[in-house]
């Protein structure tokens, strides 16, 4: 199924809003570079591989503000998980850089996804609100293309 632009833009507008909301988290001030976008994405296909339980779940769910699982705890959960720090230092990533990389390439491929159901002003007035590190990376995954924005 194909989102509607609609959807698309009302998800942008959400997301924005809850970026906003962690407004000086560090994961606004990450700079992704195209090794490290890679090495995220392996980790990331790597660490998807291994199973969450039920009470890792609702204990991720404990921790949601506004249905977005605050960066902070997302490294402090990658910490607590030997299997995960594993896959991690597999490539060459610390907890702490995976999450926050992680949730800066998660925002630049969101934006790229919800861009084109956004006139120029609007693209333009979301884009002007993100940090300088935020639309550097939004310009290099739009440079690197659709497979940069992928994590499998």
């Amino acid at each position: 199924m194909t989102p509607t632009p609609m959807y698309l833009a009302a998800t942008i507008l959400g997301f924005s809003l809850a970026v906003s909301a962690w407004a000086g988290t560090p994961d606004e001030h990450v700079v992704l570079t195209p090794a490290l976008v890679q090495k995220v994405k392996a980790a990331s296909r790597d660490i998807g591989r291994i199973e969450q339980t039920g009470a890792e779940g609702k204990e991720d769910d404990r921790h949601r503000q506004d249905g977005m699982l605050p960066v902070e705890y997302f490294i402090r959960s990658i910490e607590a998980k030997p299997d995960v720090k594993a896959k991690l230092a597999k490539q060459g990533l610390a907890p702490k850089e995976f999450g926050l990389s992680y949730y800066a390439l998660v925002h630049g491929a969101m934006y790229l996804a919800m861009e084109p159901a956004l006139d120029k002003k609007g693209a333009a007035d979301t884009m002007a609100k993100f940090t300088k590190e935020q639309q550097a990376n939004i310009a290099l995954l739009r440079k690197l293309g659709p497979a940069a924005c992928t994590l499998d």
